[in-house]
């Protein structure tokens, strides 16, 4: 969501962002700055859903801002937060399609990065596939973003794997 600085709600209900991305630094060049993107009240209502772990709704909002022209949501941010929606309902499998979607077509310095490889680790390591979750798990390590919350807590996953899967490297 965007700074409050950076953003102004419209007669129409939404908020439209016109300055830089959230953790990026003012005077970089962020793609689609120039360019206004508009929230819709919907979004906010999914970020709201997500915040209070209701997946379910989350998913149902985000089906519907989906349906919407393009311009409503952009894609990559629908994959993200279909993601995370998937993760607080606990659909390991949903989370796993989303986030890997997003870790393939992402911008690896998105500061959303860090936490869709966390998440599709936890995702994946539910599912019992503890290999592939060790290897998102190092995705996140790889990362170079500013956020160290998600770096650190996979860091501590992905050693636990090590520790209680024998055939599991924790080197990264």
């Amino acid at each position: 969501m965007a700074d409050p600085a950076q953003a102004e709600v419209n007669g129409s209900g939404h908020t439209t962002v016109t300055g830089p991305t959230e953790g990026a630094p003012a005077d970089q060049e962020q793609p689609g700055a120039a360019e206004a993107w508009s929230e819709p009240e919907e979004y906010v209502r999914v970020l709201s859903a997500l915040a209070s772990g209701e997946g379910a709704q989350a998913i149902a909002r985000l089906e519907r801002l989906q349906a919407r022209p393009p311009e409503a949501l952009p894609e990559l941010a629908a994959t993200y937060l279909s993601g995370m929606a998937h993760f607080a309902a606990l659909d390991w499998a949903g989370v796993v399609a989303h986030l890997r979607q997003y870790v393939i077509n992402g911008a690896p310095d998105d500061w959303h990065m860090p936490w869709a490889y966390l998440r599709l680790g936890q995702a994946l390591e539910e599912l019992g596939r503890l290999d592939e979750a060790s290897l998102a798990y190092r995705g996140c390590l790889m990362l170079t973003a500013r956020e160290r919350l998600p770096r650190q807590l996979a860091f501590a996953l992905m050693s636990r794997i090590a520790d209680e899967s024998p055939g599991v490297s924790s080197v990264p």
